[in-house]
């Protein structure tokens, strides 16, 4: 009897899928870090969804208010806007975290299938999950990870079965639609028809190649690259979309926001994209071989974009780890042995821990799960916006561009802040003017009157200089704080000489 239901028990196979998608999931779900995106797309998702069209204009800042604006995100914005009406953040913190566990499952299947070992593809993908953690915030960039591995595996599947090319220009219509990072299965479909017309070469030299020539090859590439292309061109935009693809990239860079530069060593996320670098190469150094055509188009171009912006570092492990399953696969350093295929106790174990686990992190359990309490801080910085937030509804609000998107939501578009988080949309000028002001520079004074600024909004760390100047300041008082928020007014005889501290309600 206990042999017979033995055989019903899970095997260490479950473990080997599930292990990277539960880690990820576990990390999403009981994140409380500041959420800079999710509150503009969810302002956004907002006006979507009540004018029952895409805005195409500037609703929520007084610097360009009406300028007209490109929004590749708009989709992904009325699903955000949905799901907080149907269950408030944690439902949405939720969903972002199943995509993102659908995303590592995805990305398991990939290294298994290039490497044939699962024990190798579960390290791979756990490496990816630590290569990436820091960057998984709830964002549209979510939904662009899934389509990204969902893309490679059509373009693995495209090698062998030619009719899986119809489903290449499907993902990007709606990548398109969802995320502007849609660019970026463009540079992987690139990639990989560069490495197919490389081998293709190679392989005919050698006589031991497919029988289509590599022509064939480039011409089915071609078709490849022309048809999805063409069906990223069915977004409101059109073509313009590039556009806003192209501004976002350099404004952002040129303005030195941080995930937009090049990753540092002294951070936990450019010292794994090194660590990830020297891993691949001593790999190949014991397995005893050469990159693959293939290989070192995915390498060459996905390190190259790597090396310029932290945020393209989500990408390079996404290709990265096939690559790395396939090499521990090679050398040996995964073996796997046959009795870890039977039924264990052991391993139902481990299956029951990490659904345990997955369970007790899920935000709706927050009140009651230990997790919260042990693992993460159980408050969040939107509860303190959220408190001082009436106190800024009657006029210009100035503060830094991350809590600018929360203002977007809790009281645009009545009231209206300096700037928000989306760089591509401010021109030159008045970003030199937040600058000014956010650094207390000289005539920062001057600049809150040009724009006629009635509070400001500031972290005490952060904007630490501009508060000390403030509090010597005849013309600002300080009107309200809550945690690390403080808000400061302009000067008046009915106003307190002294600051009121807010209670931050229930969020």
């Amino acid at each position: 009897m206990r042999a017979g239901f033995r055989r019903y028990l899970p095997t260490i196979t479950w473990i080997r899928w599930g292990l990277a998608p539960a880690l990820i999931f576990i990390a999403a779900c009981v994140d409380r870090g500041y959420q800079t995106d999710f509150w503009h797309h969810l302002a956004r998702g907002r006006e979507i969804v009540g004018r029952q069209q895409v805005v195409n204009s500037d609703l929520f800042t007084f610097t360009i208010a009406g300028e007209p604006i490109q929004d590749a995100n708009w989709l992904t914005q009325v699903i955000y806007f949905h799901l907080f009406q149907w269950g408030g953040i944690s439902l949405v913190q939720l969903m972002n975290a199943i995509v993102l566990a659908a995303t590592m499952l995805v990305l398991v299947r990939n290294c298994k299938r290039a490497s044939g070992s699962l024990l190798s593809s579960m390290i791979a993908a756990s490496c990816a999950f630590l290569g990436t953690w820091q960057l998984l915030l709830i964002r549209p960039q979510t939904i662009s990870l899934l389509l990204f591995v969902l893309l490679y595996w059509v373009l693995e599947q495209i090698r062998v079965r030619r009719s899986f090319i119809l489903l290449a220009p499907l993902i990007m219509a709606l990548w398109a639609n969802v995320h502007g990072g849609f660019a970026i299965g463009l540079v992987l479909i690139g990639a990989f028809v560069s490495g197919a017309f490389l081998e293709s070469i190679l392989s005919t030299r050698r006589q031991d190649g497919p029988h289509r020539g590599p022509y064939v090859w480039l011409g089915e590439g071609a078709v490849l690259i022309l048809l999805a292309g063409s069906a990223t061109l069915l977004n409101p935009y059109g073509w313009r979309i590039y556009q806003y693809v192209g501004v976002v990239a350099s404004r952002a860079s040129g303005r030195h926001i941080e995930e937009w530069l090049p990753p540092a060593l002294t951070s936990w996320v450019g010292f794994a994209f090194a660590a990830s670098v020297v891993a691949i190469v001593v790999l190949y150094r014991l397995a005893r071989r050469f990159p693959t055509a293939r290989e070192l188009c995915l390498l060459i171009c996905f390190f190259a974009l790597g090396c310029r912006s932290v945020r393209m570092l989500a990408w390079w492990w996404l290709i990265v780890a096939p690559i790395f399953a396939t090499l521990l696969a090679q050398t040996g350093l995964a073996k796997q042995k046959h009795r870890e295929q039977r039924p264990s106790w052991a391993a139902a174990a481990g299956v029951v821990l990490l659904l345990a686990i997955c369970l007790l992190s899920i935000p709706q359990l927050q009140n009651i799960s230990p997790l919260f309490g042990e693992i993460r801080s159980s408050h969040r910085t939107e509860e303190d916006l959220q408190a001082l937030a009436p106190r800024l509804s009657d006029g210009r609000v100035f503060t830094r561009l991350e809590w600018g998107e929360y203002l977007d939501w809790s009281l645009g578009p009545k009231s209206q802040s300096f700037i928000d988080g989306r760089i591509e949309a401010y021109p030159d000028p008045i970003w030199r003017d937040y600058c000014t002001i956010t650094s207390g520079a000289k005539d920062w004074q001057a600049v809150l009157d040009r724009w006629k600024v009635n509070h400001l909004l500031l972290d005490r760390q952060y904007h630490a200089k501009l508060i000390r100047l403030l509090k010597d300041s005849k013309a600002w008082q300080e009107s309200a704080h809550s945690g690390a928020a403080v808000v400061f007014t302009r000067g008046s005889d009915n106003q307190s000489d002294s600051a009121l501290a807010v209670d931050n309600p229930d969020f």
